[in-house]
């Protein structure tokens, strides 16, 4: 077996737990997280220590005492630079968590886009995109929360404590020990709410996803008068997912009913302590205000922190659930600081390749193929005889487990895959397009291509005429995958693409199996252009498109069966013979 290569941005580099992914898309914003967190920080504590300024100028009032307008003043300038304070976390915070929300989706994004096409294959693409939209904002939530909540509401609790205990030890012994049941109790139901709400954001998931493939494929729904087949798809889904966020909804009601049962028994315990201590004289008024403030704000703070952990916990289970999907290791990885491949002359060579989808289901053993820069050669034979995974190969869409592929003598496995995509130009069966403009779908393998190499390349693929009778021209819209084209308006952008990229190698994947007879004559002549010097590889059903080929091989069960020119096939009176006398107007009977 080929070793595996590794990668060098590997698993180990990102994260897969949700606060720890967070981190680490902070850290580079850490010149605005430090600051934010030390504006919160001093603000809080001017904050808290407003409550002993409270109390200072609450007994000053009481004696009548000329520093009540010190205390006065002093509590009105404190109130001031904590307000200073806390709108200069809000801008810093905005800036940090910003940024981290976006270089969160960057990266997910970029994890995401390097899986190969077997991973893509078995996922609906909206939810895919879905688990990177509810990733980065849950973390934009989380971090929010850190910031403004969870944080603030620590400083809060250490502070009421030193400054009760300065007032009354058995006051700070009250409030700590009240204060670690409550979060003990509810870190521990918070790991059941986790659960819950990752499996909320997977029901959403599935539910979207469902929602974007109808959406996609609504002219099949219309086609067959499925309208209302398909509502009811999607209401089984939206049942599920109504039935997981009560279920979550309803657990969090329960916890901030007991958090509520909590916070009363403490406002009565230090209500009841404080009136006491007033009675024997061992608290001033100012201090019975003082800690009443103190335990009113430390009451306030954890239960907006009850809640906040509840809400923390739904957006921990979007971002987990999205890590979890998208972060999976990649099936086929470039080794660490691979070299960029060089074609020239576009010669292939597969030595002794073995592949196969999966284990027992081997597509080739020890299979050999020579093309020689230039040749034009093409592929024949039933579905499932290797062809498509001969040019996917090629292309490395998947790494052969056995052998090697080889470009100008170079093994390709070793190179960077975009170096080697770079290298071959493809214009699959049905064209694949953005819905962006004709301009951008023709320049997008040569982005910095200007608008008159654009409209050249248009024209020698046919495609110039219907292009300027639109009403934007090269700037209209041609829809999702090229919905606003005919087939054949389509391909021939598709052929216009590969043109501009003018790679060495070009592969034809039934360029021209779904087109009528008028659109097919324009698509041939155009790839007769498009091939010229190239090395070509074309699959086709309908064998009269390979008539021009240098030579033709007829596949079956992963192996070369007959290797020649049209003529010298038809002359072998083999399978190529056999096919061609089945053709009805270059189609193939039954294909």
């Amino acid at each position: 077996m080929k070793p595996s290569l590794q990668q060098g941005s590997a698993r180990s580099r990102l994260p897969r737990q949700a606060f720890k992914f967070s981190v680490f898309t902070s850290r580079k914003f850490s010149r605005y997280a430090i600051p934010a967190l030390i504006a919160v920080l001093l603000g809080q504590t001017l904050s808290v220590s407003n409550s002993y300024v409270l109390k200072e100028l609450v007994d000053a009032l009481n004696l009548k005492d000329a520093t009540m307008w010190q205390w006065a003043m002093v509590y009105v300038g404190i109130f001031a630079i904590s307000t200073v304070c806390w709108r200069s976390s809000g801008y810093l915070g905005m800036h940090w968590i910003t940024r981290t929300r976006l270089e969160s989706a960057r990266v997910l994004y970029d994890w995401l886009s390097q899986h190969s096409s077997s991973y893509f294959s078995d996922r609906f693409a909206g939810s895919l995109a879905t688990k990177v939209t509810n990733a980065s904002n849950g973390i934009n939530h989380m971090l929010s929360k850190l910031l403004w909540d969870f944080f603030p509401t620590i400083l809060r609790l250490v502070l009421s404590m030193v400054i009760a205990y300065l007032a009354k030890p058995i006051l700070a012994l009250i409030l700590g020990v009240w204060a670690v049941v409550f979060l003990i109790l509810n870190a521990l139901l918070v790991k059941r709410k986790a659960a819950l709400s990752h499996a909320t954001a997977g029901s959403y998931t599935k539910l979207k996803g469902q929602m974007v493939d109808i959406v996609t494929n609504i002219r099949v729904v219309h086609l067959f008068a499925r309208r209302q087949a398909e509502i009811k798809h999607v209401d089984k889904h939206i049942d599920d997912f109504q039935g997981k966020v009560f279920k979550s909804w309803r657990y969090s009601e329960g916890v901030l009913l007991l958090n509520n049962g909590l916070q009363i028994v403490l406002m009565a315990m230090m209500l009841v302590l404080t009136l006491r201590l007033l009675q024997n004289g061992a608290l001033t008024v100012g201090e019975v205000i003082m800690v009443i403030t103190l335990t009113w704000g430390i009451l306030d703070a954890l239960l907006f922190i009850g809640s906040s952990m509840n809400a923390v916990m739904e957006s921990y289970g979007e971002v987990q659930e999205g890590l979890d999907e998208i972060l999976q290791e990649h099936q086929l990885v470039d080794q660490t600081a691979a070299p960029r491949l060089s074609v020239r002359r576009g010669d292939i060579h597969m030595e002794n390749v073995s592949f196969s989808y999966e284990e027992g289901k081997e597509v080739f053993k020890n299979f050999n193929l020579r093309i020689p820069a230039g040749q034009k050669v093409g592929l024949v034979g039933e579905s499932g005889a290797g062809k498509t995974t001969l040019t996917q190969l090629l292309l490395r869409m998947f790494d052969v487990q056995e052998g090697a592929i080889y470009l100008d003598d170079q093994d390709i496995s070793i190179h960077s895959q975009e170096s080697l995509r770079q290298a071959i130009s493809y214009v699959p069966q049905s064209s694949q397009l953005f819905h962006r403009s004709i301009k951008d779908n023709i320049g997008y393998g040569e982005v910095e291509a200007a608008k008159a190499e654009i409209v050249l390349a248009a024209e020698r693929a046919r495609a110039h005429p219907f292009i300027k009778d639109l009403a934007q021209g090269y700037d209209t819209l041609v829809g999702e995958r090229g919905v606003k084209l005919s087939g054949g308006q389509a391909q021939r952008i598709s052929i216009a693409r590969a043109m501009l990229k003018d790679a060495p190698i070009l592969i034809l994947d039934e360029a021209t199996s779904s087109l009528d007879s008028e659109s097919e004559r324009m698509v041939q002549a155009a790839l007769e252009d498009l091939i010229g010097d190239k090395t070509v590889i074309a699959i086709a059903h309908r064998l009269s498109t390979l008539l021009a080929m240098d030579r033709i091989l007829v596949m079956a069960d992963g192996q070369i069966v007959e290797d020649g020119t049209h003529h010298q096939l038809l002359e072998l009176d083999g399978t190529y013979a056999r096919l061609w006398k089945h053709q009805v107007g270059g189609f193939l009977v039954g294909a």
